[in-house]
């Protein structure tokens, strides 16, 4: 779905439509009376479908997502098709969805691969790197998402001063030469899925000339190239994953855009590639230059080290009895590509309050957060999804390494109102701690080694996610090269979440919310905007979780916010794209 093919969107568009209609009613665009499957091959797949999706009576030409099919559910499918020797991958489920095309696709069906193999029988190459649990959630958001544009990560800047277009390209060459992130495309088979760099590309760099534009006129043209830029997708088997468009506004003044999608780059990273852009077009020598550095397969063999069987039943215990519960439902016509809503705002200082109670500024934001939710879903027990570096310092350069290494894991957050603030935030600091250790686990082996989740995966467990962006920040606003000065700095992503939250601790701090307006309408982003800087600023003051918990009620009751639903509407999450997916810009 990552074509910009009008065709595939529209295919898209309809199984969505489908799978909406199936969860809101009952069988709603399923044909009960269809022929059943006839071939060995189909009967094997039908019977894997009708065990995990709990269904009876699916025919050959039954629609996967209206049956009721998500991301925790083709994990289960395609394990145990690849256990009774079924080549089936998580691509051809989303993309074929019925057991009659996949039957048709898979000829007869031939047996999995062994490991290190494909379908063809290549072998595994040292330029094949396996995406981490998080990439592979990324992926499944792609190739399910209509408009091609979740994932996809733009970031500007205007660049004024010392502008020759020719040579900015060229520096941006350089740069795709120097790391395999910038070459890199996807791949997958019945064995996985894998990053895979090339040996050389050519880095896209589009030039658009507005300069005969009337200068009132031109920040809605600059709109205009930045949405049609959005609009054209990516390719995810096509190298490279990212691409330049330099808007030309003046003949010292240039709007820069950096896409890419976001498998291959992490906001660290993104930091790296745009500060060597900027010294390469300074005329820095590439050699003085500090050494690239890939860090993909240390990443991984770290990751592969971690204990995997310790990590479930770890998360077993973690998440034990819990409910998830949602922050709104999604509207019943909401069918089309999503609609981000952004308020951003200044983050109160925060230090004093670390000092007070002896825990990290993140911590406070972590905390803070929490209580919020807990409040607007009268929930006592939330889970919040939160945004791990994935650059332990054990790794050899971890902080020079350019490429996708965060993780997301839900912290699990009690904000009792009978605890101390004081003891409250410790536990609160201990429970993010010890998600480093567990950062290898893909969020559905968690949701499944959790017991109030079905098997068949009809819900996730939080859908708002926190984003602390504690990086190495070399091209901010108001950075100035020898040649360049760097000003409104934007940065947009659509991790699939209606509500996300991305702070910046320090004297240049700021809170930015990033909502999906078909769920949750701008006035109400406002509102929990306000009510978090609040939170914060409370911190310092506060002796309880109860203090905390009245000041964020009192503040949305004030504001007149209608999102505080009833304990007795209170239901489960349904289940939107795969919660394996986010990050930071």
């Amino acid at each position: 779905m990552n074509t910009p093919d009008a065709a595939d969107r529209t295919a898209a568009r309809e199984a969505l439509v489908r799978q909406l209609l199936a969860r809101a009613g009952a069988n709603a665009g399923i044909d009960e009376a269809a022929p059943r499957p006839t071939q060995p091959g189909e009967l094997q797949l039908i019977a894997i479908w009708e065990e995990v999706l709990e269904r009876t009576a699916i025919g050959a030409d039954d629609d996967y997502f209206a049956l009721g099919g998500d991301s925790i559910s083709a994990v289960a499918v395609v394990s145990r098709a690849q256990a009774a020797g079924i080549a089936l991958t998580t691509q051809d489920l989303f993309e074929l969805r019925t057991v009659g095309a996949i039957t048709a696709a898979l000829a007869d069906l031939s047996p999995v691969a062994p490991p290190g193999a494909s379908r063809s029988g290549a072998k595994s190459r040292p330029d094949r790197i396996r995406l981490t649990p998080l990439q592979d959630g990324m992926l499944y958001q792609s190739l399910a998402d209509p408009s091609g544009t979740t994932q996809l990560v733009q970031v500007g800047a205007q660049l004024t001063g010392d502008i020759d277009v020719d040579q900015f390209s060229a520096a941006c060459q350089t740069v795709a030469r120097r790391y395999g992130a910038l070459r890199a495309s996807v791949r997958w088979d019945a064995t996985g899925s894998w990053m895979v760099a090339a040996d050389d590309v050519v880095l896209p760099v589009q030039v658009v000339d507005l300069r005969d534009v009337p200068v009132m006129a031109q920040p809605a043209a600059v709109q205009r190239e930045i949405d049609r830029d959005l609009a054209r997708g990516m390719d995810l088997r096509s190298p490279p994953l990212v691409r330049i468009t330099l808007l030309r506004l003046a003949d010292d003044v240039l709007r820069f855009l950096l896409t890419h999608h976001h498998l291959v780059l992490d906001g660290w990273s993104q930091q790296i590639v745009l500060r060597d852009m900027l010294d390469l077009y300074d005329g820095v020598d590439p050699a003085a230059l500090p050494a690239p550095h890939d860090g993909t397969a240390d990443h991984r063999t770290w990751l592969s080290g971690l204990d995997a069987g310790g990590g479930t039943s770890r998360w077993r215990e973690l998440m034990a009895g819990f409910r998830p519960a949602p922050l709104a439902p999604r509207p019943s016509d909401a069918v089309s590509g999503p609609r981000a809503v952004t308020v951003p705002g200044p983050i109160p200082d925060l230090s004093a309050a670390a000092r007070r109670w002896e825990v990290t500024p993140a911590t406070l934001v972590y905390a803070a957060w929490s209580v919020l939710i807990a409040e607007i879903t009268r929930s006592d027990d939330v889970a919040i999804g939160v945004t791990l570096s994935g650059r332990p310092a054990l790794l050899p350069r971890a902080g020079s390494a350019v490429g996708m290494f965060i993780a997301t894991l839900p912290l699990r957050v009690r904000p009792d109102p009978g605890e101390m603030l004081a003891s409250w935030l410790h536990r609160v600091q201990r429970g993010r701690v010890e998600l480093e250790g567990l950062q290898h686990c893909a969020l559905t082996d968690i949701a499944r080694a959790t017991s109030t989740v079905p098997a068949a995966g009809h819900e996730r467990l939080f859908d708002t996610i926190v984003v602390v962006e504690n990086f190495p920040e070399w091209v901010v606003e108001g950075t100035h090269s020898r040649r360049l000065a760097v000003s409104s700095v934007t940065g947009s992503v659509w991790e699939g979440y209606p509500l996300v939250l991305e702070t910046r601790i320090g004297p240049q701090g700021s809170i930015l919310l990033r909502a999906d307006a078909s769920v949750l309408p701008e006035a109400r982003v406002r509102t929990l905007s306000s009510t978090v800087h609040a939170l914060l600023e409370a911190m310092g003051t506060a002796d309880s979780v109860a203090d905390l918990r009245s000041i964020a009620r009192r503040h949305l009751e004030s504001a007149g916010d209608p999102g505080r639903a009833p304990r007795e509407a209170r239901r489960q999450v349904v289940a939107g794209p795969s919660a394996d997916e986010a990050g930071s810009a």
